[in-house]
């Protein structure tokens, strides 16, 4: 993964760099360092599951909205 594609990722997620390193334990140095030596193999899927995840939840609470101005 290039730096821009994580960027462009963190962006989708609505999430910066340090709440990506609290959410999953790391120091936020850790995650800054990723930019010149690589990054993990595992971080490209979790930020494209996350945000596939946000979206499922914000479509039910969407789909919760409407069915409560229904009844």
């Amino acid at each position: 993964m290039e730096n821009n594609e994580f960027d462009k990722l963190l962006k989708l997620a609505k999430i910066n760099k340090k709440e990506f390193a609290e959410i999953n334990g790391l120091n936020n140095n850790t995650v800054s360092n990723w930019k010149s030596r690589g990054f993990p193999d595992w971080v490209q899927p979790w930020l494209e599951n996350y945000i596939k995840a946000k979206m499922f939840d914000e479509m039910i609470d969407t789909a919760e909205q409407l069915k409560k101005e229904i009844e």
